[in-house]
């Protein structure tokens, strides 16, 4: 092979290498900024949204120590009545409900709201958990028998200023949270969902999954909350985890958010970039080899050519041919030069010769 071929050859080959290289290191920066950023929005969206979900839920629990207070304040069945019937509590709440010490027979704002004659709200597990707090708490989310929809209970004692006479409270519509959370896409790319400590799915996407827990579904057996994301499966296929529990103010609730992300599917947004790349890198090798080829050409491969086939003529007896390329300073310059002294000194010999 030439040394005119080898020369491109080399220099091709070592120019496709770097382009390679470098777009290789481009892409995996590239890659592994595109997935920071995903986890890292995946984490503000989960926050902001256990934000306004706990904010949502506070309010909830403001009212219901409010409507506490009006009642211990000035107590009696009918001040009880009273404060249930509060036109700003039909917005807020599905059903405001309870019952007193003496009796367990059912109160409500809702005339139509009829549990049957048995019904003794002593004997409820709402009943027990409010005597027992000192400010309203949060029962565990349940599904309205009537309409399947999905609530969860603020409820209060009933204290005539410091004696238990009951307990009461509001029923929210857990649904409304719910479907945001489950709204919240990731661009396609996961889904968020609602569950408590336990590991209970309260609302999902794929609604097959409420009510069943944690580990029917990942390979996980508890939510975890962690700053990271957890690595695991999710019907054999990769999945990230992020877990965020829903912080009120001075209170108490199980509720957590979770989130999944598809790794594949945040990739998948990195294979247009790595043809990019693949592009790049190919059209930079072309223009840089073409680019460094004519220059070779012009300032070696040419003027050694040149010289080779003069000198190669100077062997056949060619002695009045011109050398180019002694004017220059560089290395060919020093080989015109030394091929334009030889053919001098053989035009000498030769004369020489002719005259002795």
């Amino acid at each position: 092979m030439k040394i005119t071929t080898k020369v491109p050859l080399l220099a091709l080959a070592i120019i496709l290498a770097f382009f390679f290289a470098l777009s290789s290191m481009q892409y995996k920066v590239m890659r592994d900024a595109l997935y920071s950023t995903w986890l890292n929005n995946a984490t503000e969206t989960s926050k902001g949204v256990a934000k306004y979900a706990a904010e949502w839920l506070d309010e909830k629990l403001v009212i219901i120590d409010m409507m506490a207070h009006a009642i211990s304040g000035n107590y009696s069945s009918e001040q009880v009545q009273r404060v249930m019937d509060t036109p700003l509590l039909r917005d807020q709440f599905v059903l405001i409900f309870g019952a007193l010490e003496q009796d367990g027979k059912p109160l409500s704002n809702t005339p139509s709201w009829d549990p049957g004659a048995d019904w003794d709200g002593r004997k409820r597990a709402w009943y027990s958990q409010a005597r027992a707090a000192d400010r309203a708490v949060f029962t565990p989310p349940y599904n309205d028998s009537a309409t399947g929809r999905l609530l969860i209970s603020a409820v209060a004692k009933i204290e005539d200023h410091d004696t238990f006479k009951g307990a009461f409270g509001g029923d929210i519509e857990l649904q409304t949270i719910a479907d945001i959370i489950n709204e919240v896409d990731f661009n396609l790319k996961g889904y968020a969902f609602l569950l408590d400590r336990n590991g209970t799915i309260i609302s999902h996407p794929d609604t097959r999954l409420n009510g069943k827990m944690i580990d029917t579904f990942f390979a996980i057996n508890t939510p975890e909350t962690s700053d990271g994301f957890i690595k695991t499966t999710a019907e054999g296929k990769e999945i990230l985890l992020k877990f965020t529990p829903l912080e009120l103010k001075n209170r108490e609730t199980s509720l957590i958010i979770g989130v999944a992300l598809a790794p594949r599917k945040i990739m998948a947004e990195t294979e247009a970039f790595k043809i990019i790349a693949l592009v790049l890198a190919l059209a930079g090798t072309l223009i840089t080899s073409l680019v460094l080829y004519f220059a070779l050409n012009q300032l070696l491969l040419k003027p050694l050519v040149a010289l080779t086939k003069s000198a190669d003529n100077i062997s056949l007896g060619e002695l009045d041919i011109k050398i180019d390329g002694v004017e220059r300073t560089d290395e060919i310059g020093l080989m015109a030069k030394a091929i334009e002294r030889m053919r001098v000194s053989i035009t000498f010999a030769i004369d020489k010769l002719k005259k002795g």
